[in-house]
């Protein structure tokens, strides 16, 4: 690759994280050289809102191009790349962005002359319309061949992204813990709002009741970190009223409940480093 000209970046798919991408990407200078997508109509409205190209092709998005970002759902990225071993890849760059599968889908890359690397953006995209408000504050993770891993780095670094690279042996726990911040606390804000619901106030009214307090957490957590940010029952070492809360939750509800308090019980112990907990984390066993 040349580098004494600006990389030309081509899009395989033009769901959310691609078209927010290649939008983000056009904001600081870079030039998209297009997109290929299962639906042509998906293509030329990314092609519109970037202002590139809508390929029917895979060998001229190829040839059109100095990376290519497969953007497609994880399961189809391993068909993607058969189809692209076919093409004249020599000299490409060619990542995708899952958070679960590592560089390795792309199978014998080297004996092409090109460059696999998995890049996955710690961001939560929500449309296609090209919106890319926040993505400047978002990390990318990397990982892959070591050649050109440098390159890859200063691509998101110049564009003032945080990055970090990983061993892909270790994309798996990665991926895991990214899913329990976000996908995960989803899951246990709804039971929340679920459990509010039952004492007789709308779930509409619900969430928006929770949403300061579950806002004002994450804001002092970011703050103070985890032991410094604690309120409520466990970092109190409060066993009457956590068993009290324990005696109105619905069974899993009270699994959940348990094991997380367990949790916030131990990191309180940083706080309170005299403190006996032993009374509360029997309960919790219980």
């Amino acid at each position: 690759m040349d580098n004494e000209k600006r990389i030309r970046i081509g899009f395989i798919g033009a769901g959310k994280a691609g078209v927010s991408l290649g939008a983000y990407f056009c904001s600081k200078g870079m030039e998209i050289s297009g997109y290929l997508s299962r639906s042509m109509n998906s293509a030329v409205s990314a092609a519109g809102i970037t202002s590139s190209n809508a390929f029917t092709d895979l060998s001229d998005l190829v040839a059109s191009s100095d990376m290519i970002i497969v953007s497609t759902p994880d399961g189809v990225i391993g068909k993607i790349w058969e189809d692209l071993r076919k093409c004249d890849i020599r000299d490409r760059i060619i990542c995708h962005l899952s958070g679960a599968l590592s560089s390795d889908i792309f199978d014998g890359i080297e004996a092409k002359g090109s460059y696999g690397y998995s890049v996955h953006p710690m961001f939560a995209f929500s449309g296609r319309d090209g919106n890319f408000e926040d993505v400047e504050k978002a990390c990318f993770t990397i990982e892959g061949s070591k050649d050109k891993l440098d390159e890859v780095r200063d691509l998101f670094r110049c564009m003032g992204n945080r990055t970090f690279v990983i061993d892909k042996n270790q994309k798996h726990l990665y991926h895991a813990s990214n899913v329990m911040v976000s996908n995960l606390v989803t899951a246990l804000l709804s039971i929340g709002t679920d459990a509010f619901e039952r004492c007789g106030v709308s779930r509409e009214e619900s969430l928006g009741a929770l949403l300061p307090l579950i806002k004002g957490n994450i804001e002092n957590i970011a703050k103070k970190g985890f032991p410094g940010s604690l309120t409520g029952p466990a970092e109190r070492n409060d066993t009457d009223t956590i068993m009290k809360h324990l005696d109105v939750l619905e069974e899993e509800e009270r699994l959940i409940y348990s094991l997380l308090t367990k949790r916030l019980s131990e990191l309180s112990k940083s706080k309170h480093p005299g403190r006996d907990n032993s009374e509360l984390l029997e309960l919790l066993e219980k």
